[in-house]
């Protein structure tokens, strides 16, 4: 009777959500994103949707959809703070946040292109 009750108990226990939607939470949060919302506003709202999908799936009990669209949102936000970063390359300057930018840009742009 005790193992029937133990059971029952463990059965209700809520689900965490996934790391990846904490990391998302503070990907948003972060000094870098907050700076890329003037060169990459585009880039920006379409990672807060993909944030809000990612927390909505997993409130509809969804973890996996959760965990998909949570890294799709990290990716996003990191796209931004890359948009951010090559608009403000000084090529002057240059350095390697810049050249870091730069690089980030082709990845993404490599990746993208191969997906279609």
């Amino acid at each position: 009777m005790r193992w029937a009750a133990l059971i029952a108990l463990a059965s209700c226990a809520p689900i965490p959500p996934p790391d990846v939607l904490r990391a998302v939470d503070k990907a948003r949060a972060a000094p870098a994103v907050s700076q890329a919302a003037e060169a990459a506003p585009a880039a920006l709202a379409h990672a807060a949707e993909l944030q809000a999908e990612a927390h909505r799936a997993f409130e509809r009990g969804d973890l996996s959809g959760a965990e998909l669209l949570g890294e799709q949102a990290l990716a996003a936000y990191e796209r931004s703070k890359a948009i951010e970063d090559a608009t403000n390359w000084d090529p002057v300057k240059g350095g390697p946040w810049s050249r870091m930018a730069i690089a980030r840009m082709s990845q993404l742009g490599s990746s993208k292109n191969r997906r279609r």
